[in-house]
C-alpha cells in the first residue's frame, strides 16, 4: 500500500484519537498538552525536532495540536525565559517553565 492509502488504516483511525489533549504520550505517558496552529508556526521558525506530531499531522494544517510537554519541551520553549503557551486537559493555559516547576513534575 502506498504512503497516502497506509494514513487512512486502521492504525492511523486510532491515532487521530490518540493525539488529543490530555492522552497519554506513546513514549512517555505524559498527558499531551495543546497548542494552536499559530504556536505551532511560532515554536517551527528556528526548526526544532517535534517528537510527539507524526508529519503526516503536521502536513494536515489543524487548528490544535496535541503535543507532549515531555518529549517536546525543548521544542515548546524549555530554554527560552517564557516558553510558548500551551493548554493542560484541564483548559489551564501555561507554559513549559511554569509546568516543569510543579511538585511531582517528572522528567
Amino acid at each position: 500500500m502506498n504512503r497516502i492509502g497506509n494514513f487512512f488504516n486502521e492504525d492511523n483511525i486510532h491515532m487521530k484519537r490518540y493525539l488529543k489533549v490530555g492522552d497519554s504520550c506513546k513514549e512517555c505517558s505524559t498527558p499531551r498538552v495543546e497548542i494552536s496552529h499559530q504556536t505551532l508556526l511560532e515554536i517551527l521558525e528556528p526548526r526544532p525536532s517535534i517528537k510527539s506530531i507524526p508529519e503526516s499531522v503536521l502536513a494536515k494544517g489543524k487548528d490544535f495540536y496535541g503535543i507532549c510537554p515531555c518529549c517536546d519541551a525543548y521544542a515548546l520553549g524549555m530554554e527560552l525565559g517564557t516558553g510558548f503557551p500551551f493548554t493542560e486537559a484541564d483548559g489551564n493555559t501555561t507554559n513549559i517553565q511554569e509546568l516543569t516547576s510543579r511538585d511531582g513534575w517528572k522528567w
